[in-house]
């Protein structure tokens, strides 16, 4: 099963180390929006379950958030 899993941050330059070390992960399918109301920015990219858990993804993701202090708002993921 594939997985999306999304990420949303209080701004782009928040995103940007994340988004980072998800391409240096290779990670290929990712996606990066900004929205217009208040300026946060979404990241979302898929996994393979076969490949990468995603409850452990998850766990990771929170982990180099956490020690990078990047200001993540919410998290969540979803089937495709």
């Amino acid at each position: 099963m594939i997985y999306n899993i999304e990420f949303t941050f209080v701004d782009p330059f928040n995103a940007q180390p994340f988004v980072i070390m998800l391409m240096q992960s290779g990670i290929t399918e990712l996606t990066m929006k900004t929205s217009d109301n208040d300026g946060s920015c979404r990241v979302t990219y898929e996994v393979d379950e076969c490949n990468i858990d995603p409850d452990e993804a998850i766990k990771q993701d929170l982990e180099f958030i956490k020690e990078n202090d990047l200001k993540a708002i919410t998290y969540r993921w979803f089937l495709l």
